[in-house]
């Protein structure tokens, strides 16, 4: 009865990113070339040395927001396609750690220190690692924005063995804000979010990237302030 639970409920999920491709799929081009003609336009008249001051202030703010608008739509596009999968032998430690080094000033910007600890050597196995670095980076950019300066963010390694199966588990917590845990279920869904800017791709796009891995990933709200994220990949060959 539970795999049949479970087997109805992805079924629903999947059927529900069916949905949200073919909406995205028939908007975007009936948003791509206007506002691609709105930014020309701008550019134009940013470059006009007519317009000065205030005029040309606002004229390039309107710019960098239709810039804006254009990486929202392409978040949509990518979230929408199906994921093609490049599988080579990968090294986890390595895809975390330049992931790590590429948010160096992030870091060094909120006076944030990052501490890695290596329970275990996970050896490589077979999984696409760009797409795995696109998820590690996303919860490594939610932990940098949800922390206060001078705070600690700490990213562990470790080997899991949960029902005959070997995990590489990378676990990645932050003493921020964290989350409402009646918010615990959603954060992993598409659009859902509680952030002034952003549309709410970022942990929904985790959560396929480690599933179409066979993985899972878990959040929970830590005691006092913070919040910690658990990425589940098993090590076996797909």
């Amino acid at each position: 009865i539970t795999e049949r639970v479970k087997m109805g409920k992805k079924v629903r999920e999947n059927e529900r990113m069916a949905y949200i491709g073919q909406i995205t799929a028939s908007l975007s081009h009936e948003i791509r070339n206007p506002l691609s003609s709105i930014k020309m336009n701008l550019q134009i008249l940013s470059s006009n040395k007519k317009i000065t001051g205030n005029d040309k202030r606002r004229v390039d703010i309107s710019v960098s927001e239709v810039v804006r608008l254009e990486q929202i739509l392409n978040q949509l596009l990518d979230f929408a396609k199906p994921l093609q999968m490049n599988l080579k032998p990968c090294n986890i430690h390595h895809i975390v750690n330049s992931y790590i080094e590429l948010l160096e000033m992030k870091f060094k910007e909120k006076n944030l220190q990052i501490k890695s600890i290596v329970e275990d050597e996970l050896p490589p196995f077979l999984a696409d690692g760009e797409k795995l670095g696109q998820a590690f980076i996303n919860i490594l950019i939610n932990a940098i924005e949800s922390s206060d300066p001078f705070g600690k963010i700490g990213v562990t390694f470790k080997k899991v063995m949960d029902q005959d199966i070997e995990y590489a588990a990378v676990l990645i917590d932050d003493e921020g804000t964290g989350f409402d845990e009646k918010d615990k279920e959603e954060i992993f869904k598409p659009f859902f979010t509680r952030k002034t800017k952003g549309i709410g791709l970022g942990l929904a796009n985790v959560k396929r990237i480690i599933e179409v891995h066979n993985g899972f990933v878990r959040a929970k709200k830590k005691e006092g302030k913070g919040a910690s994220f658990l990425i589940m990949i098993p090590m076996g060959n797909f």
